[in-house]
């Protein structure tokens, strides 16, 4: 108490002496009283009503603005950061891509900080090795974070989120408004998996409802039914079908197949054996973990929708080692019958850790899911309010992620600019109108 209380005084006194100081501790419950002795102000700042107490704009009208008018919303990126994303162009301009190429060893370790001299590194798909220029970004970014907490948090933090977000869905083909942060794949899976086993709020948000109101849920399973998936699933996939099945009384149907298949065509026919009409959920890797399998999500996703009508399957992908490690793109798997895609950005991407990702392919199923933490958007209509913030935590990585969207682009283009298409779409040219529009 008598430290606590030392410190309450010297922050105090601090204060006194920096009037600049006062607005930064304004929002103390500690200190409200005390200034008030002092006859300093205590007249609240009004900023974003009803989301906390963050003076940003509304995360889900920031995602769904055009471009050009979005880009006069963000705030500019800071000096040291601009740095670190024109390092990997910097870096693969000192030589030609096809001498880069020749040399991969000395490129690796200008692109990497893996220990290259003990160790041959393998098992990349694991926990992945992070570009240096992404985690100098998301250095950056702490550094930028420290200097001013709360502007950071309460200022900047969301609409850099935003614009991350942008880019990433350029990368990934898809809309941003249904695309969402995560910490990891895990994390996005839980949420879907959750929401079929009714931990959801099994919520409707759509236009002429009331907020809260509750519906009949489209993914809430119940005993009857049947969830499918192969035997080649990762492993805490299925701990997690388990559980759901358990609580909702639905049963896991695991599909038998061989670690190397004959042939895509096999694999098909085992799932077309195992649906019925009682299947309501099939999941599938898009590429496997311990086998390294390159699954035909798109067949797999077209076959249940073929079987689905309006009450079949709903079709989730575990795309933990997706982008990068394969062709990504979330509009074509939309249009093949993908309901829902989790994945990773540590893994091929090579993203800084901590940053996954959930898309879900239309406003009904967005509507279904809810994050594991309940924070200040719980009570939100918009996917992207109820998942962004999960309260204070290490946001860099996310914001970092673009950073190595731009390496892969630049370098997946020869150090041209990028020309469109899924996962190479026109991403880094976004970032470049942002840049210009900061300068």
């Amino acid at each position: 108490m008598a430290a606590a209380s030392a410190a309450r005084r010297w922050v105090l006194s601090v204060c006194h002496r920096c009037p600049p100081l006062k607005s930064v501790i304004s929002h103390s419950s500690c200190t409200m009283a005390a200034l008030k002795l002092r006859g300093l102000s205590t007249k609240p700042l009004r900023g974003y009503q009803g989301f906390g107490s963050f003076h940003s704009d509304d995360v889900d009208e920031l995602v769904a603005m055009p471009d050009d008018e979005f880009l006069k919303r963000l705030p500019p990126l800071p000096t040291a950061v601009e740095h670190a994303d024109q390092h990997a162009q910097r870096m693969l301009a000192e030589r030609p891509l096809a001498e880069w190429l020749d040399d991969p060893r000395a490129l690796a370790q200008h692109c990497f900080q893996l220990d290259l001299d003990t160790w041959s590194f393998v098992n990349h798909g694991a926990f992945g090795a992070a570009l240096t220029p992404a985690t100098t970004a998301a250095q950056a970014w702490r550094c930028h974070q420290e200097q001013q907490p709360l502007r950071f948090f309460d200022r900047e933090l969301f609409p850099q989120l935003v614009y991350s977000l942008r880019v990433f869905a350029r990368f990934l083909g898809c809309d941003a408004r249904d695309l969402v942060f995560t910490p990891n794949a895990t994390t996005a899976l839980n949420a879907v998996i959750a929401a079929f086993a009714g931990q959801g709020q099994g919520q409707e948000r759509g236009q002429g409802q009331e907020q809260g109101e509750a519906t009949s849920s489209r993914v809430a399973l119940g005993p009857g039914d049947e969830v499918l998936c192969l035997s080649l699933a990762y492993g805490s996939v299925k701990k997690m079908l388990g559980r759901a099945c358990r609580q909702s009384g639905a049963k896991l149907v695991l599909v038998e197949v061989p670690d190397v298949p004959a042939s895509h065509g096999q694999i098909t026919e085992a799932v077309a054996a195992a649906l019925s009409p009682s299947t309501r959920l099939a999941v599938f890797d898009h590429v496997t973990s311990n086998t390294a399998l390159c699954l035909d999500v798109a067949a797999l996703a077209s076959l249940c929708k073929q079987a689905r009508g309006s009450d079949g399957p709903l079709v989730l992908v575990d795309g933990a080692h997706g982008p990068l490690g394969e062709h990504v793109d979330l509009g074509a798997l939309a249009t093949a019958g993908v309901d829902f895609y989790a994945g990773n950005c540590h893994k091929w991407l090579c993203g800084p850790k901590s940053c996954g990702f959930l898309w879900a392919a239309t406003p009904e199923l967005q509507s279904q899911l809810e994050p594991a933490i309940v924070s200040h958007g719980a009570e939100e209509k918009g996917f992207l309010s109820r998942f962004v913030w999960t309260g204070c935590a290490d946001y860099t990585p996310m914001l970092a992620v673009r950073t190595a969207i731009g390496f892969w682009e630049h370098f997946g283009s020869g150090g041209q600019d990028s020309d469109g298409g899924s996962n190479n779409t026109g991403s880094a040219a976004f970032a470049s109108a942002a840049a210009a529009t900061a300068a």
